[in-house]
């Protein structure tokens, strides 16, 4: 077991890097993306039990009061899509295009949000508490939040499967594991951080299904396809920033949590249950959403690095004794 938790704890600690490497392994292996495509719920599996050992390994945090946790649930599960329907019709997209945008953001946050959070330096389980009740209740928000921004419909039953199949076994997986976990002791942090591998390595497939599909789609249409990408990366940043912004008074914490849950959505879990119903531009735009997952905690983590490295050149200097002239 030591070793396969070595294993699982450098798939933590490296998770960034490795994210930009499956996107790396899938743009060169085009001819995968029906296979990595077929595997998404196995993926989205993975991620679940990951995140949710994850959080459950961390320590405890103080609640935020159920008033304000309520509060922030309810922002969490419907913000996105507002602020998503707003971007739509300031652009004015096509009908279909217009689809993809709200339905990449009308699911629940990804699944791996709280592995992210302990990578990141956020706090897990508030990362965890804030997407549970979107997750269970995305098969009833979902179409209505789509039907109410977009005006189109969406095949509620088999995202709810999808959704049951994934959310469901996930859980059981990993209270099984935890309850095992407990009895057993060891070290929560790397026990964590494991846990944490086990969500990279879903989202490591979700990522090479994403960028092996985006080969696809750029060899196919490179102008086309990069617009969409290029949208992709501009929403997921302009949904994070807002949340920062509107929440940056419940102080760094929270802020950061809610930018992280509103700025990376669960597309994975939608992408499986609804691909074969889509719209050709609604399913491309939810691959190319996928890739800025991939791509943005190697963004914040040099963000952070470079922050502590201004800090602490600022405290050398500060700390140098004057010298009178």
């Amino acid at each position: 077991m030591r070793p396969c938790g070595a294993v699982l704890n450098w798939f933590g600690s490296k998770a960034p890097a490795l994210l930009l490497g499956s996107l790396v392994v899938g743009a060169l292996l085009p001819s995968a993306a029906a296979m990595s495509e077929a595997a998404l719920p196995i993926a989205a599996f993975l991620m679940m039990f990951g995140s949710l050992v994850a959080a459950g390994l961390a320590p405890y945090e103080r609640p935020n009061g159920l008033l304000r946790l309520g509060l922030l649930i309810l922002v969490v599960a419907i913000g996105p899509c507002l602020a998503a329907a707003l971007a739509v019709k300031g652009f004015s997209l096509a009908d279909d295009l217009a689809l993809g945008v709200v339905l990449s953001v009308a699911g629940p946050p990804m699944a791996s949000a709280a592995a992210l959070a302990v990578i990141l330096g956020l706090p897990p389980r508030l990362t965890l508490a804030l997407p549970v009740v979107p997750t269970l209740l995305c098969p009833l928000t979902t179409p209505v939040l789509v039907r109410v921004f977009t005006g189109e419909s969406v095949d509620a039953i088999a995202l709810a499967v999808k959704l049951v199949a994934v959310v469901g076994s996930g859980s059981l997986a990993a209270v099984a594991v935890l309850a095992v976990l407990q009895r057993s002791g060891g070290n929560r942090a790397n026990l964590s951080m494991a846990a944490s591998g086990v969500s990279m390595i879903g989202l490591i497939g979700v990522g090479i299904a994403a960028a092996s599909r985006a080969r696809v789609e750029v060899e196919a249409d490179l102008a086309g396809f990069g617009v969409l990408m290029v949208g992709a990366l501009l929403l997921c940043v302009f949904l994070g920033a807002v949340a920062a912004l509107v929440f940056a008074a419940f102080g760094s914490a929270v802020a950061g949590t809610l930018s992280l849950v509103w700025g990376l959505r669960n597309q994975s879990i939608v992408w499986a249950a609804l691909s074969p119903t889509l719209p050709l531009e609604a399913e491309r735009f939810l691959v190319a959403m996928v890739l800025p997952i991939a791509i943005l905690p190697t963004l914040v983590r040099a963000y952070q690095a470079a922050t502590r490295r201004r800090a602490v050149a600022l405290q050398s200097v500060r700390s140098q004794p004057s010298h009178n002239q």
